[in-house]
């Protein structure tokens, strides 16, 4: 795994729009390798029996939209409930977030947590 700075990461996805990607498709593709990534550790590190549920922190804006991919990937890849707790109500999302936002799941749950 590679940690870059938030300039960095600014950088990269300026570079990946002007090349055609679109905010909505570097949320998707971020999601979906970081929901990859949770199952990929419950199946290597964590007995069956312990995951039980899965539970996806949504930040305001973009951290929120690549949650809500997570949480979506999740749900249709397994049989575990998940939850969504959101720092700020999903209909306060806007653009790519909100895309993401809406397309939830009906089985995922989403909370506003203080």
């Amino acid at each position: 795994m590679k940690v870059v700075s938030v300039a960095t990461m600014r950088d990269l996805e300026a570079r990946a729009m002007a090349a055609g990607i679109t905010q909505v498709e570097l949320m998707e593709n971020a999601g979906v390798a970081a929901a990859a990534e949770a199952l990929a550790f419950c199946r290597q590190s964590v007995a069956p029996t312990h995951c039980r549920r899965f539970t996806v922190v949504a930040g305001k804006g973009n951290n929120g939209g690549d949650a809500f991919v997570v949480a979506r990937h999740l749900a249709t890849h397994t049989d575990l409930p998940v939850t969504v707790c959101s720092v700020v109500p999903r209909d306060t999302f806007t653009g790519a977030a909100r895309h993401h936002a809406e397309r939830l799941p009906a089985t995922v749950a989403c909370q506003v947590v203080d």
